[in-house]
C-alpha cells in the first residue's frame, strides 16, 4: 500500500494525521502531493472486510457525493482503487462536529437559526437531486469558527436508483435519530430526513436528544411512543417559530410533517433558494424585526381591552405593553413570525391552542341525585372488568343494577389485569338504558412467542419477560414492534400484524429463520 515512504499512501497522499483506523481501513488528514492541498482520505481494505455491505456503502457514498456540489455539503474530490484498496478523498473543512460543539457550549437562538438554515440548504440540495441522507445526526454535521456548516457522511444515503425493500435495510442508521417509518421498515422519502432534522433542532434548543434511552430497544420505543406535549413543554421558552418548526418536524405521522425542506426554509425567510456559495453562506442571524411583532402586539392589546370593556364597567387591568412574546395559545397569531403569510394546511399541524393549553377541569357529569331526569348504563363483560367512567372507577362487573348517569357523553374504560384496556365513548340519554355487552376474547388478538435458544421479549414499550412465556399474550389488533434480545446473538427487531380474535404464533431462532402463521 505504501510507496517508498511509510507516510505516503497510494503514491500521492502524504499522511499528516490519523483520524480513525481499524482493521478494515482508516480516515486520515493528508496532503495531496500533486495538488499541494490538505484533504481528508478515507480508505478501505477489501481483503479484510467482515461484511460486503461495507464496500457497498463505501461505493455508494462516493457515487452519491459525486453528484452533489453545494457549499453546505462536504465535497468528494476523488474515488479510485489502488491494489487491494478503495479510497475516497474529500475536501478538507477545518471544523468541529456539531456533536463536539453541543458538548462544550450552549447556543444562543441566533446561532441555532444560522446552523439550522445551512443544514436545511444542504438537505434541500440533496433532496432536489433525489437523494435521502438517512443518517442525519450531529456527528455528521460540521461547523467551522465562522459558523459555516457542511453535511457529511452519505454512506447510508439512498438515491432514486436504490431499491428499498427489506426491514433489515430499514433499521440501518443511528437509533436515536431514526424516524418512525425507518423503524417500522416502511418505504422512505425525504420526510425521514425532516424528522431527524427536528431531533437535531430540539437538541440544539435543549442540549439533549429527547429519545435516547438506556439501550437500543428503549430508544426505539421512545421514538414510537413519545408524548408530544412533553416535548413542547421542554422547549416552551424558545421563540415560537422554533417551537413550531421543531414540533411539526417531529410529527410521528409523516403526513403531518412539513412536506419538504423548502417549506421550512420559507419559514426561515429563505424564499429564493440560490445555491451559489455567496448566497448559501450568507446567513441572517437577526431574529424577526419588531416591525412584524409590534402590529401583532397592538392587535392583542386591542382585543384584550375590548374583552375587558365587555365584562366590567368599573375596573380594568392595564395591559403589559412591554411584553412582545407571542404565544401559540394566542389565536391572533396563526403562523410563525419568520413568515409573512399563513402556512398552508394549518389544520394538519398539532401546535394549536387545544394541544398547547391545559384542559380546564370539567364538572363531573356522574349523577349527584339532584337531577330529575336520568339515563342508565348497563354493562356485561366476559370474563369480568372494572368499570371506569371519565377515569373514575365506578363498579366491577357483574352489575347488580344499571349505573345511573346524567344525560351526556362519557368516556368508558373496561379494565381487566390480563388484557389491554378497552376504551370507548358512550352517549347517555334521559329515560333510556344504554346496554353494552363486551367480550375481551373476541375484541383482542393473541400472541404466542417461541425463541430458540431463548430471548428477552419487548413488545412495543412493554417488557414481557424471558422465554418461554406463560400462555398467550393478549394484544390490541394491529401493527406492533417486537424486539428480541439475547446477549450471545444480539438484538432482533421486527414488526408484526395481529388480527382481531386471532392468535399469531411467532417463532424465531437466531439463525434468522422465522415463521409466522395465524390460527
Amino acid at each position: 500500500m505504501n510507496n517508498h515512504d511509510s507516510n505516503i499512501l497510494f503514491g500521492k497522499f502524504e499522511i499528516l494525521e490519523t483520524l480513525k483506523k481499524d482493521t478494515q481501513g482508516g480516515v486520515y488528514l493528508a496532503n495531496h502531493i500533486y495538488l499541494s492541498k490538505k484533504i481528508i482520505l478515507k480508505t478501505l481494505d477489501i481483503n479484510k472486510l467482515a461484511d460486503d455491505s461495507v464496500l457497498t456503502r463505501f461505493k455508494r457514498e462516493a457515487k452519491i457525493l459525486a453528484k452533489l456540489d453545494h457549499p453546505n455539503i462536504i465535497k468528494v474530490l476523488d474515488f479510485s482503487t489502488y491494489e487491494n484498496h478503495f479510497y475516497i478523498s474529500f475536501e478538507f473543512f477545518e471544523s468541529k462536529s456539531l456533536r463536539q460543539l453541543l458538548k462544550t457550549k450552549n447556543f444562543d437562538y441566533e446561532t441555532i437559526i444560522s446552523i439550522a438554515k445551512q443544514i436545511l440548504l444542504g438537505l434541500e440540495y440533496a433532496h432536489s437531486n433525489k437523494i435521502i441522507h438517512r443518517d442525519l445526526k450531529p456527528e455528521n454535521i460540521f461547523v467551522n469558527d465562522r459558523l459555516q456548516v457542511k453535511i457529511g457522511d452519505f454512506g447510508l444515503a439512498l438515491s432514486d436508483e436504490d431499491i428499498h425493500v427489506t426491514n433489515k435495510e430499514a433499521i440501518v442508521g443511528t437509533p436515536s435519530y431514526l424516524s418512525p417509518e425507518q423503524i417500522l421498515g416502511k418505504k422512505l422519502d425525504t420526510r425521514t430526513d425532516i424528522f431527524s432534522f427536528g431531533i437535531i433542532l430540539y437538541e440544539m434548543l435543549t442540549g439533549s436528544n429527547p429519545f435516547v434511552g438506556p439501550d437500543v430497544a428503549s430508544t426505539i420505543n421512545n421514538i414510537l411512543n413519545f408524548d408530544k406535549e412533553a416535548l413542547i413543554e421542554n422547549i416552551q421558552n424558545a421563540p415560537n417559530e422554533l417551537v413550531y418548526i421543531t414540533i411539526k418536524c417531529l410529527e410521528k405521522n409523516r403526513e403531518f410533517r412539513f412536506k419538504s425542506v423548502r417549506e421550512i426554509l420559507e419559514l426561515f425567510g429563505e424564499t429564493e433558494l440560490d445555491t451559489s456559495p455567496t448566497k448559501a453562506n450568507k446567513i441572517t442571524l437577526k431574529l424577526p424585526s419588531l416591525r412584524y411583532i409590534f402590529p401583532l402586539v397592538l392587535i392583542i392589546i386591542l382585543i384584550t381591552l375590548i374583552t375587558q370593556l365587555n365584562h366590567t364597567s368599573n375596573e380594568q387591568e392595564v395591559p403589559n405593553l412591554t411584553k412582545t412574546t407571542i404565544d401559540f395559545e394566542n389565536q391572533n397569531l396563526k403562523q410563525p413570525i419568520f413568515k409573512s403569510h399563513v402556512p398552508e394546511n394549518e389544520k394538519e399541524t398539532s401546535i394549536n391552542k387545544q394541544n398547547l393549553q391545559e384542559q380546564l377541569p370539567q364538572q363531573n357529569k356522574i349523577s349527584n341525585k339532584t337531577e330529575i331526569f336520568q339515563g342508565e348504563l348497563l354493562i356485561s363483560c366476559i370474563p369480568w372488568a372494572e368499570i371506569y367512567i371519565d377515569d373514575e372507577k365506578i363498579e366491577t362487573t357483574p352489575l347488580r343494577e344499571p349505573i345511573k348517569l346524567n344525560k351526556g357523553q362519557y368516556k368508558l374504560k373496561l379494565r381487566h389485569p390480563n388484557f389491554p384496556e378497552y376504551i370507548t365513548n358512550v352517549n347517555i340519554k334521559d329515560n333510556y338504558t344504554e346496554r353494552i355487552n363486551f367480550n375481551f376474547y373476541e375484541y383482542f388478538s393473541f400472541l404466542n412467542i417461541e425463541v430458540i435458544p431463548w430471548g428477552e421479549i419487548i413488545l412495543d414499550d412493554k417488557i414481557l419477560g424471558i422465554t418461554p412465556l406463560k400462555g398467550s399474550i393478549p394484544v390490541q389488533p394491529g401493527k406492533h414492534l417486537i424486539i428480541i434480545k439475547n446477549p450471545a446473538y444480539g438484538t432482533f427487531i421486527d414488526t408484526i400484524l395481529t388480527l382481531t380474535g386471532e392468535t399469531l404464533n411467532y417463532k424465531l431462532n437466531f439463525n434468522n429463520i422465522i415463521t409466522r402463521h395465524n390460527n
